[in-house]
């Protein structure tokens, strides 16, 4: 990290992390996207913005998570966390934390 710093003082850095995987895709209205994953990201979370902002379906996402796996992308789960809430109990402790993923199961199941 000291040899970064130096370079940054240097010449403009925008970010600290390299690019670990990108990939092209092709939109529903037939643009091209790029998706790229830094180290440090979690692949499904970055998919899965990306995905929303492009309208892609579950179905494009898991054949773009699936892409990243083979190409040896290191993940430490299979679908983005789109809500983590915090619970408590009636008495105001904490119980635990819901976690809701894009995994195309219906938040209420």
């Amino acid at each position: 990290n000291a040899i970064l710093s130096k370079a940054c003082d240097i010449i403009q850095c925008t970010r600290i992390y390299p690019v670990i995987w990108e990939k092209q895709v092709t939109l529903p209205n037939g643009s091209l996207v790029k998706i790229s994953i830094k180290e440090e990201e979690e692949p499904a979370d970055v998919i899965f913005r990306a995905a929303q902002k492009h309208g892609l379906s579950l179905d494009n996402r898991r054949q773009i998570m699936n892409e990243a796996k083979r190409d040896g992308v290191k993940y430490t789960r299979e679908f983005a966390l789109i809500l983590a809430q915090e619970i408590a109990l009636d008495d105001g402790s904490f119980s635990g934390i819901l976690n809701f993923y894009d995994d195309g199961r219906e938040p209420v199941d």
